[in-house]
């Protein structure tokens, strides 16, 4: 016989059967493109993440190395005061030592002048100013005794050793503040590079 003839109900029923399932489908859809946009998003800020760490670790290996070279330079004047000090009673041979003093002397404020833009961090400040202001006191302290050496009016380094005694405790002070400086900066890159692994495991 013919075939039945579906009622209104029935197509109702379909159409909204389809609809929903339409609609399922659109949500899960949508679940999974928010998904994907989370994870894309989670690991560009990962990448970002490292990327930033590495700089930190960078920019202070940088820093690092130009505390290295104030230190050759501060080890550098210690030397030639060393040599002063061997040749004072004997003015006629001094002038050459003392030169090579300012020449050190010379260095190392070139090489802080060139560090002071790249310490930017609060704790780096105060210990850059500490050195800073124990490097004057050294030199404010040494110069007025090689001045005297020059003239000949200290008679041996044994009278000379007591004179330039202010001067040495403010260059210790100077390398004292250098070495805590420089001791930060590997921290701070231990704990650079340390997170840059920690970030990049998860990429």
């Amino acid at each position: 016989g013919p075939a039945p003839i579906a009622s209104n109900n029935d197509t109702d029923m379909k159409i909204r059967s389809i609809s929903i399932k339409s609609r399922l489908t659109a949500l899960v859809a949508s679940g999974l493109a928010v998904l994907a946009m989370a994870s894309l998003g989670n690991l560009y800020g990962l990448r970002l993440a490292v990327d930033g760490y590495q700089q930190v670790a960078n920019a202070q290996t940088n820093l690092g190395g130009a505390l290295g070279r104030l230190q050759e330079h501060i080890n550098n004047l210690r030397h030639q005061e060393k040599n002063v000090l061997i040749y004072m009673g004997k003015p006629d041979l001094l002038p050459p030592y003392i030169a090579k003093w300012n020449e050190s002397h010379a260095k190392v404020q070139e090489e802080i002048k060139a560090l002071e833009p790249n310490v930017v961090a609060p704790e780096g400040k105060a210990l850059l100013k500490e050195l800073v202001e124990a490097e004057a006191a050294y030199v404010a302290a040494a110069a007025p005794v090689l001045e005297k050496a020059k003239r000949g009016d200290i008679e041996s380094p044994a009278a000379g050793t007591i004179q330039l005694k202010p001067a040495k405790e403010s260059i210790y002070k100077a390398e004292k503040a250098l070495e805590a400086g420089s001791k930060r900066i590997q921290e701070i890159i231990a704990e650079s590079r340390g997170k840059v692994d920690t970030f990049a495991s998860q990429l």
